[in-house]
């Protein structure tokens, strides 16, 4: 390498640096990498070459820092099911020897991520709908209450069918369901009563 291209490589590594220095909660692993790499420049050439290689180690870093950013992000959302597969997915990128083994490794977690994503959207829709169809049951008059007593049903029925375990329990607890819907006690109480209105009649 010629001494000019040692030089950018260094100024190159010290720019990375530093913009994971600007960020360290999302670039842990970044940082690690590419602090290593400059700590083996100041070595000498030689040294920076054996440690930097093909920059494997940065790549890895910096898919495993996305798969631990998504994780925390799913885990604050109350995504269980996507935030087990982002620490799955962040294990097999932590035991990656290269480029092409890193994405063959992880294909099967990040397909489960992204499955889980979509699962959970197509929940917080159902749960919209479904509450949108306790109130319009509600707030009809007598004369649409069985028309409206059905769309309650087909509604409950479509979450259910997504979530198993779905009860007003569940949306208490359940970190995703309350971030849809903003709803206290008192307007959970309203909904478990027009629940069981609709869903005990014949």
């Amino acid at each position: 390498m010629k001494q000019s291209d040692f030089e950018f490589s260094v100024k190159y590594v010290e720019h990375r640096l530093a913009r994971c220095e600007s960020r360290i909660d999302l670039n842990a692993n970044q940082r690690q990498a590419y602090a290593a790499i400059l700590l083996a420049a100041k070595a000498g050439e030689e040294e920076y070459t054996k440690t930097a290689g093909d920059f494997f180690s940065v790549r890895r870093a910096e898919d495993l820092d996305r798969a631990q950013n998504l994780s925390q992000l799913y885990a604050d959302l109350g995504y269980s099911e996507a935030e087990q597969a982002a620490r799955a997915l962040a294990e097999q990128i932590k035991i990656s020897t290269g480029y092409s083994d890193i994405i063959s490794r992880g294909s099967a977690e990040r397909q489960a991520m992204v499955d889980a994503v979509s699962l959970e959207h197509s929940r917080r829709n159902a749960l919209l709908e479904y509450a949108a169809s306790l109130i319009s049951y509600a707030s009809s008059p007598q004369k649409e209450k069985a028309g409206r007593r059905e769309e309650v049903r087909r509604a409950h029925a479509s979450i259910r069918n997504l979530d198993p375990e779905f009860n007003w329990d569940r949306f208490r607890s359940h970190k995703a369901y309350r971030n849809s819907l903003y709803y206290n006690e008192s307007q959970i109480q309203f909904m478990m009563e027009t629940e069981r209105d609709c869903l005990e009649q014949p």
